[in-house]
């Protein structure tokens, strides 16, 4: 509300084809998180009528960067049905926008969706697939110093450090 009402402040003086820009950039699927004060809304409202005499023009990016192919096809096909098909301003309701990988798909990577009771059985289970993943391949000396940073931080958090397998984990990983 407060940057909302600064934008309409700055912009109150224009004049329509005065030459002035603004840029805005927002996620209507973020702003969902209600306990950052985001009103769905009113994004919904900006992008269908602006703000002032300012009409945006509105770019949806849908290249993703950062995960590769199988992760965002497993995304989209789990979000998708999650989200109305359609917007509706009035519900705070958007639609899920797929997304496009620019990275191919890694034949090695896995998807593990799963629920925890607490966060010292979230730990022992990244623990646990830690060890599983050094079982399996052995890690790269330029690794080692990063998956014993991780061991330590999950054995330091962990209520439940007196646990052998953590222990074990933990050993291995910071010596």
């Amino acid at each position: 509300v407060t940057q909302f009402s600064l934008l309409q402040a700055l912009i109150q003086e224009w004049a329509p084809e005065d030459g002035r820009t603004l840029f805005l950039v927002g996620d209507p699927m973020q702003s969902i998180y209600r306990f950052r004060q985001a009103e769905v809304q009113r994004f919904l409202n900006v992008k269908k009528n602006g703000i002032g005499h300012v009409k945006p023009i509105p770019l949806t990016l849908t290249c993703n960067f950062r995960s590769s192919e199988n992760i965002i096809h497993w995304i989209n096909k789990t979000f998708t049905p999650v989200f109305p098909s359609i917007e509706n301003q009035n519900l705070g309701a958007v639609s899920y926008a797929p997304a496009h990988a620019v990275l191919p798909a890694e034949g090695n990577s896995k998807i593990v969706q799963c629920g925890f009771y607490s966060s010292e059985e979230e730990a022992e289970f990244i623990a646990s697939e830690i060890q599983k993943l050094l079982a399996q391949t052995p890690l790269p000396s330029q690794y080692s110093r990063a998956v014993a940073i991780i061991s330590n931080i999950l054995f330091k958090h962990s209520r439940i450090n007196k646990s052998p397998l953590l222990k074990m984990r933990y050993n291995r990983c910071a010596n």
